[in-house]
Order: C-alpha cells, then sequence, then structure tokens
C-alpha cells in the first residue's frame, strides 16, 4: 500500500517546480497559528472568502511533496546557517501562486514571512495549549516516528524521489522548534510562539482566531458538551415534566415549559462564559423536553385514541418540514370534545399548593434524572471523546445501570405516588411496543447521521448538496406517515402499520449495505426513498400500541415514556454506530497503511478528500480512503439491519387492541 501511495505521488507532482516560480498574485494573509489549531478549517474559510490557493502543510505533505526540498534548505538556512536566508524573493518561488499561507512549514518561518511581506493581515489560530499538546501527541506525532518511516526513507533516497524530502523537513522542523523533546518542551514553545507573533505584529493587522470554546474561555470538553448538554436535558426531563403535569395541569405547565425554554435561550444568547452556555443549553433542552411533553400529552387529552392517527401524522409532518402547526391544532381544538382541556386542567389542580408539591415523587425523579443522565453521558462520551473500555465511559455507563435498578425497585415498592407506574411494563406485549419504539428511534437516526457519512465521506458531498440529498428519506416518510394515519384511524387497528413497515425498514437497510463510491445516483435515491417510506409507517402506531394497551389514567406516562424510549433510542443510535464504524474504518485504514485516527474525525477528513478531488491530487489514495469510508458504512447499515429485524420480531407480540 505504501509503494502507491507514493508512486502516485510522484506521478501528480513530477510537474510542479517552485524553483521557476514567481510572485503571481499579492500575498494577504499569513495564518501564523501552529498546526493543530485549526489552520485547515481556517483554510477552507479563506478559500469560500476569495482568497484562493491558501499553502497549507497539507500541500507540502501530501500535494507537492517536491515542496520539501526548498524548504528543508530554508530550515537548513534558518537554524544550521548553511545557505543564505531565505526572504522575499525566495518565498514568492515558493509561495507565488498564493495569496495565503498557513500551518508549518510556513509558521516556522513566521518572523522571516512577516518582514517579506509586511502588506500582508496575519490572523493567529489559537487553541488552549494542553489540548493542543494532547491533539499533536495523538495524530502528528506517531504519523512522524512511524517505525515504517526509516525503510520509507531509505527506499526514496535510492530511488531518488521527490518525497526523499518529506520526512527531513518535518524532522528538522520538530527538532528545533521543540528541541527535539515535544513531551517536555511542546507547552514552552506554543506558548513561546504566539508571544513572539504578537509582539512583531502591531494590532491593526492582527487578528487572533479563537473557536467558540475558547471565546468563553472553555475547552473542547466544553465544546462538545455545547450540543450534548441540550439533547440530554431534553430526553431525561420528558417523563418527570409529564408525572408533574397529573398533578398541577398540562396547560399551566406548557407556559411554564416554553418560558423555561425562553430563558434557557436568553441565557445562551448572552454568554460569555462557557459555564453560562452550558447552563443556558440545559435549560433550553430542559424547555424542549417539557413543551413535547406536554403537546403529546394535551394532544392525547383532548383527541380520542380512534382519530390520534390522522392528527398525529400531521403534527409529524409539520415538525419534519418546521412549519407552523397552528391551523393543524386549531382544527383539531375546534372539535366538541374541546372541553377535555378545560376539564382535564380543573380536575388535576385541586387541592393546595403544598398538598400537591408533598404528592410529588421526589426520589423516584431524583433517581430517573441522575441514573438516565449518567448513562447517556458514557454513552454519548464512548468512541467520540473516550474509548469505550476507558474508565470515563465504563463508569458513569455502570453508575447509570446501578441508578436505573434502584429506581425501578423504588417506584415499585417504595412509594405510593409512583411517578413511571412501572405497571404499564408487566406485560410484556405490550413492553414490546415501548422497546419497537426505542429501536425505531435508534435505526432512523443512526441511518440519517451515517448516510451523511456515506454522501460526504464517499461520494464527496458538500454539506449543503448532503443536505439536499438525504431528502429523498424525507420524501418518502412523510406522505407514507400521513397515508398511514388516516388508514390506523379509518381501521382502528395498528399492528398491520407496524408489520409492514418494520419490514421495509429492515430491507431498505440490508439494501443500503450496497452502497459504495461507484453506486448510481439513482440507486441510492430509490433505497433512502425505500427507507422513508419504511420509517413513515413506523412514526405513529407503536405510540398508540402503548397508550391503546394502558388504563385511560396512565395514558400520559406511556406517552412521556414512549417519546423518552424514542429519544434514548436515537442517542443509542449514533453511539452504537459510531462504535461499529469506527472500528471497521480503523482496520480498514490501518491495512492500507493510513493512519487511524482518520476514523475519529471522519467527518472533517471528509473536507480533505473533497479538497483533493478538486485538486486532482492523489486519486489512487483518495479512492481508497473513500473505499474504506464506504466499508465502515455498510458495517453500520448491516447492523442496523439486525437491529430492524429484531424490531419486526418484537412487533410480531404487541397486543391486539381496537382504537376505541
Amino acid at each position: 500500500m505504501a509503494n502507491y501511495q507514493f508512486h502516485d505521488v510522484v506521478k501528480t507532482v513530477t510537474r510542479i517546480d517552485r524553483r521557476h516560480g514567481k510572485r503571481q498574485t499579492p500575498m494577504k494573509v499569513l495564518v501564523l497559528g501552529l498546526c493543530r489549531t485549526g489552520t485547515d478549517s481556517l483554510r477552507q474559510a479563506l478559500r469560500a472568502l476569495g482568497y484562493n490557493d491558501t499553502y497549507h502543510g497539507y500541500m507540502a505533505a501530501l500535494g507537492s511533496p517536491r515542496d520539501c526540498e526548498l524548504w528543508y534548505e530554508a530550515l537548513r538556512a534558518k537554524y544550521d546557517g548553511v545557505g543564505k536566508p531565505f526572504g522575499r524573493e525566495d518565498f514568492d518561488q515558493l509561495l507565488g501562486n498564493c495569496q495565503a499561507a498557513c500551518d508549518f512549514p510556513a509558521a516556522a518561518f513566521s518572523k522571516e514571512l512577516i518582514e517579506a511581506y509586511p502588506e500582508a493581515k496575519v490572523i493567529l489560530t489559537d487553541r488552549d495549549v494542553d489540548e493542543w499538546h494532547s491533539s499533536v501527541k495523538r495524530t502528528f506525532q506517531p504519523l512522524l516516528f512511524h517505525p515504517l518511516f526509516p525503510i520509507m526513507q531509505l527506499l526514496e533516497n535510492l530511488s531518488f524521489m521527490h518525497t526523499r524530502w518529506l520526512r527531513p523537513t518535518w524532522t528538522k522542523i520538530w527538532t528545533h522548534y521543540f528541541n527535539d523533546n515535544f513531551e517536555a518542551n511542546g507547552r514552552k514553545a506554543f506558548e513561546a510562539h504566539y508571544a513572539s507573533v504578537r509582539e512583531m505584529i502591531p494590532p491593526e493587522n492582527l487578528l487572533i482566531y479563537k473557536t467558540l470554546a475558547q471565546n468563553l474561555n472553555g475547552t473542547a470538553t466544553d465544546a462538545f458538551w455545547a450540543g450534548t448538554s441540550f439533547l440530554l436535558a431534553n430526553a431525561v426531563c420528558q417523563p418527570v415534566v409529564a408525572a408533574i403535569s397529573e398533578i398541577f395541569g398540562r396547560r399551566d405547565l406548557l407556559v411554564v415549559m416554553i418560558s423555561v425554554f425562553s430563558v434557557g435561550t436568553a441565557i445562551a444568547c448572552s454568554a460569555h462564559a462557557f459555564p453560562q452556555l452550558l447552563a443556558g443549553r440545559s435549560v433550553q433542552g430542559i424547555g424542549a423536553g417539557g413543551i413535547f411533553s406536554m403537546v403529546l400529552a394535551i394532544f392525547t387529552d383532548i383527541v380520542p385514541l380512534r382519530l390520534r392517527p390522522r392528527y398525529w401524522a400531521a403534527i409529524q409532518v409539520a415538525w419534519a418540514v418546521g412549519t407552523v402547526t397552528g391551523p393543524v391544532i386549531g382544527g383539531a381544538c375546534a372539535h366538541p370534545k374541546t372541553w377535555r382541556w378545560e376539564e382535564h386542567s380543573g380536575t388535576t389542580t385541586k387541592g393546595s399548593f403544598l398538598s400537591k408539591w408533598r404528592r410529588l415523587d421526589f426520589v423516584g425523579c431524583g433517581l430517573f434524572l441522575s441514573s438516565t443522565t449518567s448513562f447517556l453521558i458514557g454513552v454519548t462520551w464512548g468512541g467520540v471523546q473516550y474509548d469505550w473500555d476507558s474508565v470515563q465511559v465504563l463508569v458513569p455507563i455502570f453508575l447509570g445501570l446501578a441508578g436505573i435498578i434502584s429506581m425501578i425497585v423504588w417506584e415499585k415498592w417504595g412509594t405510593e405516588n409512583p411517578f413511571l407506574r412501572i405497571w404499564i411494563f408487566d406485560d410484556l406485549r405490550t413492553t414490546a411496543a415501548y422497546l419497537c419504539g426505542m429501536l425505531q428511534g435508534l435505526i432512523l437516526f443512526a441511518k440519517a447521521y451515517y448516510v451523511a457519512i456515506y454522501l460526504e465521506g464517499v461520494k464527496l458531498f458538500d454539506p449543503l448538496k448532503t443536505g439536499l440529498s438525504s431528502l429523498p428519506m424525507t420524501a418518502g416518510m412523510l406522505p407514507i406517515s400521513v397515508i398511514a394515519g388516516i388508514l390506523m384511524t379509518h381501521t382502528g387497528r395498528y399492528r398491520w402499520c407496524l408489520w409492514t413497515g418494520w419490514p421495509l425498514t429492515t430491507l431498505a437497510s440490508g439494501l443500503l449495505i450496497l452502497l459504495d463510491s461507484d453506486t448510481k445516483t439513482a440507486v441510492w435515491v430509490i433505497l433512502l426513498i425505500i427507507a422513508g417510506v419504511g420509517h413513515g409507517f413506523l412514526l405513529g402506531p407503536g405510540l398508540f400500541a402503548a397508550q391503546a394497551t394502558c388504563s385511560q389514567d396512565d395514558v400520559a406516562v406511556a406517552t412521556s415514556v414512549y417519546s423518552f424510549l424514542r429519544s434514548f433510542g436515537m442517542c443509542l443510535g449514533v453511539a452504537t454506530g459510531g462504535t461499529m464504524f469506527q472500528n471497521v474504518l480503523k482496520d480498514e485504514l490501518g491495512g492500507d497503511g493510513f493512519p487511524a485516527w482518520i476514523a475519529t474525525d471522519a467527518t472533517a477528513y471528509a473536507q480533505k478528500l473533497r479538497d483533493m478531488q478538486d485538486t486532482g491530487q492523489n486519486p489512487v489514495t483518495r479512492q481508497k480512503i473513500q473505499d474504506d469510508f464506504a466499508l465502515g458504512f455498510q458495517a453500520v447499515m448491516a447492523l442496523l439491519t439486525g437491529i430492524g429485524g429484531l424490531g419486526f420480531a418484537l412487533s410480531l407480540i404487541i397486543k391486539k387492541r381496537v382504537m376505541n
């Protein structure tokens, strides 16, 4: 594998000879942050702003390794005193076609480039020094000191390949910049570099480019939680909010949840520090989960079971396309049975506030919130922030499981007013409906997520095109969900919908295993439509099965538990799919001689593959990595096929009820 990679590089770049290069376009921007500080993201941003041909270390390493011969001469002149130090004319040879330069090797010549191009603006990409140190140790350092590199170096020297200057160039940077000991000197060199650049540049010419995390004095972990905190809070609060509404009433609590969401938004928007942003996002999640839970509960109160599929389909369509649901809900509320709203509010708010407060199951709610949060934290971290077998992942998962067991024991035998009402799971045929909801959420979310990975990493679509290309699944799902809802209302039966949707969903997952880089557009579009049709049949019947098989007093709790388990499944979908995808991709990449870190940063690396395609660089290397991405995607689809089969098996035992 290594041989064809280097052969392909030589074939691609032998036409490039920088020694005869001249300045063709003004040098406008110098990005002088060190590697692993977001330089590639900034390169993409500069290109989008019209700064063409930004020179990045990626170009010297893979795009045009022949450049390293000149860079090596510059490094020897700078560090060893051999030859003439590089000035503007010399840098024009290397960078003459570029309007901007970033990353190593250019960053090693910050002083020289500033003196050579005093008219250029300087951007300093910054990052937390400890995170940067860890990132370089995890990615760049293992690659530079790979045990095969000396052998490759010998072969390249013997055959006079242009790539023979690649490792000496990067090794010299490493040796002199970090004094040949990155572990001990990396942080000092980082801080010295940034202090030096700040001293050389007047403030009007310097832009310090930081991530959101750093602008708010946060870390990469904080940035991770900015998204995750919302999802976790959204999921875990739904059953608790539903239980509270049984005591204090739905309508007032809906207003409270809308207010909570608004307060969370205000906190997040006005955040000047990451703790404030995380607090705002968590409050937003509580509000959003509460709104969703209350909408379901109120919908259940005012619409008879037989009519729910029809109106539920309309709500699903409205949420899916992001339109206003007012006219639909207004039409439903105009029904003569609208008195249910007022009646329910009246019957649930009798008694003093103190007496209602005492009815709350604080122990059960606390155990549920803490245990499910702990479990989901572990699942969310696994394979993304930490390895699955790490203490950081295993401890919260096991604590969460222990807490869930304790909560079940408490709810069943420890309280007179359980918020969860464990007895809704007493019948296995009813429990199957809840499990089907969780599995459907898992498959839907995993499929949507990893189809996007396939489109970006295998078909090399940009994010906008990926979003548009995902529409066939939505196009298949929405009309079928409406039709299924109408038919369920007409027939009063729901199991036929499950028995149609699960085979189609499983079939679609199995057919998606066939997708690779050569798949024609018409094929994957049709397969996504089939997948959408399958999920369209499954969007509602599991919920109505759960409602139809419980007592009227437990409908709101059953609804919120079903919604929670579906959200829970969505979290599991990305986690389980990510484990399968990364493990397969790491194995394939390792077998082909590529670094394993690509698997943990697949979405970002897809951009590099698109860049390689745009510039015509390394087509054989690019194609092999695309094929490895496809194998990872196929493994995920195989997993989802098995889960789909399990969902179908469970649907066969769901209890039969007529929806009257």
